[in-house]
């Protein structure tokens, strides 16, 4: 299934064109006032997966960006945090656990990753953007060495989507299905278009909470 949240200018603005059209007075095409007049949130789920029986997961550190970033090295680690902890903090409030990195006691029921795609992607499904995590130790965690030619294997019924410079993309992925194809079950997906180019700020972690409100499937209450 798929939700998507598009911005009030947008409707605003066909109906200002509908109008428009009505009168003898012409008038200057604007474009947005605010950048954030233009932001695109959708969120996916595999309407055959049960969430109720989602209790733990575990979160890399890091956010992946693929290919380059535009955001300062020596700022990556802030945007980082703050982009992990703002889907963090909405995951214990729908009731979900996160098990410490490298504790392999107990095997997660989801896993979860951030990527910033940092470049124009014209593309079907899948995007081998999980090349680029090949140096994380993923055996931890139910999976196994994740390298070059593994990619997120996502419904065949949620289509084609384009992603621009400076999308963030955040997957679930339930390794218990894992396929022998070197294909990673995605359940859940959340796309927030526009995110790298104004870097850290409220916009962003706005557009992350944005993103569990349009999901509320995901919620243990």
């Amino acid at each position: 299934m798929i939700d998507l949240l598009k911005t009030k200018t947008r409707l605003l603005l066909i109906i200002a064109i509908i109008f428009g059209m009505g009168t003898l007075t012409s008038c200057e095409e604007e474009g947005a006032k605010y950048i954030d007049d233009l932001d695109t949130i959708i969120t996916r789920y595999d309407d055959s997966f049960d969430f109720s029986t989602v209790k733990t997961y575990v979160m890399p550190d890091t956010v992946v960006y693929v290919p380059e970033v535009s955001i300062d090295s020596e700022k990556r680690a802030e945007f980082d945090a703050a982009v992990l902890k703002q889907l963090a903090d909405n995951f214990e409030r729908l009731g979900y656990t996160r098990l410490a990195e490298g504790d392999d006691s107990v095997d997660p029921d989801v896993i979860v990753t951030a990527t910033l795609i940092e470049n124009d992607v014209h593309a079907v499904y899948p995007y081998p953007w999980y090349d680029y995590w090949y140096w994380f130790d993923w055996p931890f965690w139910g999976l196994p060495d994740i390298g070059p030619g593994w990619y997120p294997q996502y419904p065949p019924y949620w289509g084609v989507y384009s992603y621009t410079t400076g999308t963030l993309v955040v997957d679930m992925m339930q390794p218990v299905s894992i396929e022998q194809d070197k294909q990673i079950p995605v359940v859940w997906n959340g796309i927030f278009n526009g995110i790298a180019s104004i870097g850290l700020s409220d916009r962003m972690l706005d557009g992350i909470d944005q993103m569990f409100e349009q999901s509320p499937y995901l919620s243990q209450e």
